[in-house]
Parts: C-alpha cells; sequence; structure tokens
C-alpha cells in the first residue's frame, strides 16, 4: 500500500502553472495598456461615449439615427483634439501626441485637461448595443468618479484586461479536459493569452474582450461536455454563458446554435439517451432566458421590436449572394480573407490601421497550417475522443465564421457596405487555437508532446513581442 499523497503536492505544481501563465499575461497587459495611446484603439470614443453616458444618467442611451452621432462629452472631446485623434486615426503615418521627446506635443495640456462638462447626449453608434459590458464599465468609471478623465478612461481599459485573465483561466480548464500534464495546459492558455488582437481589445474601452471571455466559457462547458454527461444544470450555465454572450455584443447570437449542435454531436456519439440532451437543452433555455429576456422586453418598449432593423437600408437589395461572394469572399487569391483572417485577426493595432511585422504572420501561419495538416491526420487515425474534440472546435470556428459572412451579407444587401472586421473572429479564438494546437501534438507524438508544447508556447511569446515592437515603432519611435 502506498501512502496518500498529500492534495497540496498535487495541486500546487497544477496551480503553480497556472499562476505563472496569469503572471505572464498580466505583466504583458500592463505593457500594451501603458503602450497603446489614449483613443488608439479601434471605435474607443464611441465605447466610451456609451459608459460615461450610462454612468453619469444611470440611464440607458437611445439610439436615434435622426440625429448626430458620437458628439463626445466637452471633457472627452477636448481629450480627443489635445490627443490628435482624427489625424492619427486611420493615418498609420500620422503620429498622436507622443513624441521622441520627454514630453511629446501636447501631452502636457493632456495631462492638465480643465475640468468640463461630463454630459453627452448618449447618441453614439454604439447606443444600440446590449447593456452588459457597459454596466459593468460604468461601475468602474463610477468608483474612479472623482478623478480626472484620462484616470477615468484607462480604468475602464484596464476592465477589459480582467476579461483576458479570464480567458486564459477558461483555455487552461479546457486544456486540463484532454491533457493532464500542467505544462501542455500552462503552453495551451498561453498562446490563447498571448494572441497579439486580443492583447489590444485586452486594454481598450470595448467590449470585445467580455465577449470574448463569455464565449470561451460557453466553449468550455460544451467540450467538456463530452467527458462529463451534462444535465439541467450544466445546460443553464450553458445558457447563462450564452446570455452573457448575447448581453455583450450583437454576435453573441451567434453562437446559439452551437449549443443543440455540439451537445447533440457528442450525445449521439457516446450513446447517450435523447432524454439527457432534452434536459441539457431545458436548462440552456432557461438560462439564456433568464438574461436575455429582460432586454429583448426593454428593446421592445425602446423601439417597437425586439430585433431592431439595420438603418439606412437600401428599398431594393445592392447584392445578390453570388456577387457578394465574388466580390468579398472568393476574391483573386483570396486576398481579402488573408487581409480578414490572417493580417486583422492576428495583429492590425491601432484603429487596424498598423500591420504587425511580416514575420508574425509568417509564424502564425505556420502554426495554423501545420496545426491543420496535424489535425486531419488526427481525424483520420486518431482516437474517438480525439476526432469527437476536432470535430466540435471545426464546428464552432468554422460555423462562427459563417454566421460573420452571413450577417455581413445582409448588411452588404442592405446598404452596400462590408463591415467585417478580423477581431470579430476572436469569440472563438479558444476552439480555433485548440484545433492548430492539438494537431501540432498529434504530429508530435506522445515522446515529443511536452518539447513541442513548448516551442509552440515560445512562438506565441514571440508574436506577442513582435506586436508589442510593432505599437512602440508606431507611435514611439
Amino acid at each position: 500500500m502506498h501512502a496518500p499523497t498529500p492534495l497540496a503536492s498535487v495541486v500546487r505544481p497544477q496551480t503553480g502553472w497556472l499562476g505563472i501563465v496569469l503572471a505572464f499575461v498580466m505583466v504583458k497587459q500592463l505593457a500594451w495598456l501603458a503602450a497603446v495611446p489614449l483613443w488608439q484603439s479601434p471605435d474607443e470614443p464611441a465605447h466610451f461615449h456609451y459608459v460615461q453616458y450610462l454612468a453619469e444618467t444611470d440611464r440607458l442611451p437611445r439610439f436615434d439615427r435622426s440625429r448626430s452621432t458620437n458628439v463626445s462629452s466637452p471633457e472627452a472631446a477636448y481629450t480627443e483634439r489635445q490627443a490628435h485623434l482624427n489625424d492619427a486615426a486611420f493615418h498609420a503615418d500620422q503620429r498622436p501626441v507622443t513624441g521622441t521627446s520627454a514630453m511629446g506635443p501636447g501631452e502636457e495640456r493632456l495631462a492638465q485637461s480643465p475640468p468640463l462638462d461630463r454630459m453627452n447626449d448618449g447618441n453614439s453608434t454604439a447606443a444600440p448595443y446590449p447593456p452588459a459590458y457597459y454596466a459593468l464599465a460604468a461601475g468602474v468609471y463610477r468608483f474612479f468618479g472623482d478623478e480626472d478623465i484620462l484616470t477615468r478612461v484607462f480604468a475602464v481599459r484596464a476592465l477589459s484586461t480582467v476579461f483576458v485573465l479570464v480567458t486564459v483561466l477558461l483555455a487552461w480548464l479546457l486544456a486540463g479536459e484532454l491533457w493532464p500534464q500542467p505544462f501542455i495546459r500552462a503552453a495551451f492558455a498561453l498562446i490563447v493569452g498571448s494572441q497579439p488582437m486580443l492583447s489590444l481589445m485586452g486594454v481598450s474601452v470595448n467590449n470585445d474582450a467580455m465577449l470574448v471571455a463569455a464565449a470561451s466559457g460557453l466553449a468550455w462547458l460544451l467540450l467538456r461536455a463530452w467527458r462529463v454527461e451534462p444535465g439541467f444544470g450544466s445546460g443553464a450555465l450553458m445558457g447563462l454563458c450564452l446570455g452573457v454572450a448575447w448581453l455583450t455584443k450583437p454576435q453573441g447570437m451567434a453562437l446559439a446554435p452551437f449549443v443543440p449542435l455540439v451537445t447533440a454531436g457528442f450525445a449521439w456519439h457516446s450513446g447517450r439517451s435523447p432524454g439527457s440532451w432534452l434536459r441539457v437543452m431545458a436548462g440552456a433555455a432557461a438560462g439564456t432566458t433568464l438574461l436575455v429576456g429582460p432586454w429583448l422586453w426593454h428593446l421592445q418598449q425602446a423601439y417597437g421590436t425586439s430585433l431592431p432593423a439595420l438603418g439606412g437600408l437600401s428599398p431594393t437589395p445592392l447584392t445578390t449572394l453570388p456577387k457578394y461572394l465574388a466580390e468579398h469572399v472568393l476574391q483573386p487569391g483570396l486576398s481579402r480573407t488573408h487581409t480578414l483572417w490572417v493580417e486583422q485577426y492576428w495583429g492590425a493595432f491601432g484603429w487596424l490601421d498598423t500591420r504587425t511585422y511580416d514575420l508574425a504572420y509568417r509564424i502564425a501561419e505556420a502554426f495554423m497550417w501545420v496545426g491543420a495538416f496535424g489535425a486531419w491526420r488526427l481525424a483520420r487515425r486518431g482516437t474517438a475522443a480525439q476526432r469527437a474534440i476536432l470535430a466540435a472546435c471545426l464546428v464552432l470556428t468554422a460555423g462562427f465564421l459563417a454566421a460573420l459572412y452571413a450577417a455581413e451579407y445582409q448588411v452588404v444587401r442592405g446598404t452596400g457596405i462590408p463591415m467585417l472586421q478580423g477581431r470579430y473572429l476572436l469569440p472563438v479564438v479558444l476552439p480555433h487555437v485548440l484545433l492548430a494546437f492539438v494537431g501540432c501534438l498529434g504530429l508530435a507524438g506522445p515522446q515529443r508532446r511536452m518539447i513541442v508544447a513548448g516551442w509552440l508556447a515560445a512562438g506565441a511569446v514571440a508574436l506577442q513581442a513582435l506586436g508589442l515592437l510593432r505599437v512602440l515603432e508606431r507611435y514611439y519611435a
């Protein structure tokens, strides 16, 4: 008989690796927080507009297309002028207030912002968004309510870092469903936490990072359903994650079909009873309705419909599906596809005007292509568990991507303007990265798995360093 192993000797190595990864991600996020200048993140002024209005009035904004949008409060408008927002945004050759000297042009005036009116009219382009993120951000804003606007903006930015840390924790938990080794779990969590665009959105006044965290929670619960048969309670947790995602950003609605699809696939593959699947669906419906129901009622009262249509739509369709596919998806050489899902997804900073280095894109592409090849081999020769997990990851990633294109088609059909950005794929960063990670480890074999995981983590850190270096070069060199 062996003496029982003390619990602490089991827990400490596990939590030790997790602590190292979380500490690294926290330090890395603080570096990004310091490096990204004021308002130099996608749509940041519009999102702060919403946060400030909610915090100052305790009312949700109401979007009105007949009035001017994004008219900032006097104090926010002052900082936008001093930060040269309109000169620097979308113009990679123009600098904001920073400079090579200790105090760049406009920085002194920015640091000494006079006390100005904080009120705006609430009519920003972010106003139609659901309120989950903005309610939390308004709480942070109020906590620092006596401070100057720079302190309030950067405090709200730091909230997004919390959601990045939650996403990293969920990546660690998800990896634990597949590998017992804490080092491999840490490597996967580090790769997820080092995704450069997630790093940028994790220091922005923006609802993206919260959506990623909620979607990652849903992905973990769905993929966990392969190993642990879910019931009503697990389904309710899935519904709550889906509800939070839905209440954070409209893209969260696109996650809804994957709850029945993935759980039904696992139930069929494992020979579980239809009754158990129905209990999961009942729980998911209850969890989602609990959160989303009041918001849909509010939309009905405010706009007269639970799903307000886009404004400015053409009365006749401006494109057809074949034309849309030819012009916006299957372009010669798939140029837009590469721009969206390689360049913008892996590193387009500022207002998407600052591409990272070509070396970074090569590292990311190598990881994805090698991982895809390894996943294809595992799908043919791997175990039933490996095939099921890979299939679920592929369904989540490809399905969400298809939903994004379907939404864009409707927008182009009504307005003629494409709206996709690479960062919109971040909600499925966990299954997307897991697909490649599992494939790469599958090529390595059991003996070299730890070594390959270490090299993949090192590549993610290099990708992260290149992204941060590019931001520093863009704004400070």
